[in-house]
C-alpha cells in the first residue's frame, strides 16, 4: 500500500512537473491578492485550466505501463534522470498525448495573458 502511494505522489509530481512547467511554479505563494484583481471570466479561466491540467494527467496516468512505473519509482536516480528516462520509454501515442496536453496549456495560457488588463500584468 505504501508502494503504491509513494508511486503515486511521484507520478502526480513527474506530471506536474511535466504539464506545467514554471507557470505554476508560484503556487506556493499566497494567490487570493491576485485572485482578487482578476475578473470572474479570468478566475473561472484559471480554474478551468486547472481542472484540464488535472484531467490531462489523470489520462496520462492510465496509459502508463508496469515498466514505467517501476521507473518512477526508482530511487537510486535524480528526478531528472527519472523524468529522462520515463520520457524515454514513452510510447508514441503516450508522447502525442502529452504534446496535446502542453499545446492545450499553452493555448489557455495564451487566452488568459490577452484577456490581462494592462493593470493587472
Amino acid at each position: 500500500m505504501k508502494t503504491k502511494i509513494n508511486t503515486l505522489f511521484t507520478l502526480i509530481g513527474l506530471l506536474f512537473f511535466l504539464t506545467t512547467g514554471s507557470v505554476l511554479y508560484a503556487q506556493e505563494t499566497d494567490l487570493s491578492p491576485i485572485m482578487n484583481q482578476l475578473s470572474q471570466e479570468q478566475q473561472e479561466m484559471l480554474q478551468n485550466q486547472r481542472k484540464l491540467m488535472l484531467q490531462n494527467r489523470e489520462q496520462l496516468r492510465a496509459t502508463l505501463t508496469e515498466e514505467q512505473l517501476a521507473i518512477l519509482q526508482d530511487q537510486t536516480q535524480t528526478k531528472e534522470q527519472i523524468r529522462k528516462r520515463l520520457r524515454a520509454s514513452f510510447s508514441d501515442s503516450q508522447n502525442d498525448l502529452c504534446e496535446n496536453q502542453e499545446g492545450q496549456l499553452r493555448q489557455v495560457r495564451n487566452q488568459f495573458r490577452n484577456s490581462l488588463t494592462q493593470g493587472q500584468r
